[in-house]
């Protein structure tokens, strides 16, 4: 490119000219966040779609790797089965195959909802690869704040001790992953919070929980054995992820289905339904602080005006480093 530039005594070839693209992403605007449902079925409806989403990424090569009730919205009031839930952020998805050898990383996500073996990834010198089941375990963590936080109408109560203990122990991830295997082991949770929300959708926290639990001792069993074949093994575990993720949405399905029942039928139950069986291997092997990458959090308030329904408290979210 031949031009004129000031005080040169010849023309000169510089500076190509470079063809830019502008490129604009047009969005579908959804609805509130999770957090604004106005029923147990709305919120059941929200969540299962939400996973269905994340199932339909990791079948296109995608893992979320940051599910938290931030990155969950309602979808538009009309919304038809499968939109009812959109997960959104993927700015901590990767790249995934059942070959995959990302590691779990303590620094992404936030420290309330990842998983287990996030969490202990800090202090182990081979972590496991991050899979589906740690996304699908936050999304069980999601499901969990709301139950113990808000009731089956969407209103505000109070932030519990064992989940202000979560938030507080953000900076000690060996601890929080202790708290939340303990959590897992339960079979029931107190009665002032269960008692606001139907039995249908306590069922499927409680078959949720136990189907999570039976996938994280799997893990647990490898780290402490170091089985030859445990390499096999988790692998194993990825390849069975469709099947995971029916089971899961079952659970959904079934609970919504009681629901509308109940709801048509002009009465919904209520209490504490019992306590669920132990958690059933044959289901695992048949289907067999927000980090320093993300956000950052601040203590919960030690309570709330039962009678509003403000925004959800602010989560400890670690201040985010470059990859």
């Amino acid at each position: 490119m031949s031009t004129f530039k000031r005080l040169s005594a010849s023309r000169v070839s510089f500076r190509w000219f470079p063809n830019r693209v502008d490129t604009r992403v047009i969005l579908k605007c959804y609805g509130d966040p999770i957090s604004k449902f106005s029923s147990a079925r709305q919120l059941l409806c929200s969540l299962r779609d939400a996973i269905e989403g994340h199932k339909r990424l990791l079948e296109n090569g995608v893992l979320n790797r940051d599910v938290s009730i931030q990155n969950i919205l309602r979808g538009s009031p009309r919304a038809e089965p499968g939109d009812r839930g959109i997960l959104i952020d993927l700015d901590m998805a990767i790249r995934y195959g059942v070959d995959s050898g990302n590691p779990t990383d303590w620094r992404i996500g936030t420290c309330l909802y990842q998983s287990v073996m996030v969490l202990s990834s800090r202090n182990m010198p081979e972590p496991l690869v991050h899979d589906h089941l740690d996304d699908l375990e936050s999304f069980l963590y999601v499901l969990t704040y709301v139950i113990h936080v808000y009731d089956s109408q969407g209103v505000f109560h109070s932030i519990p001790n064992p989940l202000q203990l979560w938030n507080k122990c953000g900076d000690d991830h060996g601890i929080l992953a202790t708290l939340k295997e303990s959590f897992l082991a339960q079979e029931s949770i107190p009665m002032d919070i269960s008692s606001r929300w139907p039995d249908p959708c306590l069922r499927v926290f409680h078959d949720f929980r136990s189907f999570i639990q039976s996938c994280v001792h799997a893990k647990i069993a490898i780290i402490h054995r170091k089985p030859v074949d445990g390499r096999d093994i988790l692998k194993s575990l990825r390849l069975c992820a469709e099947d995971h993720y029916d089971h899961v949405l079952r659970l959904f399905d079934e609970g919504i289905a009681v629901l509308e029942k109940a709801e048509n039928a002009g009465a919904a139950g209520f209490g504490t339904p019992p306590p669920p069986p132990p958690a059933s291997t044959s289901a695992l092997h048949s289907t067999m602080q927000r980090s320093p990458l993300k956000r950052s959090s601040d203590d919960y308030p030690d309570a709330q005006p039962a009678a509003k329904r403000p925004n959800p408290p602010r989560i400890i979210r670690n201040p985010r480093s470059p990859r």
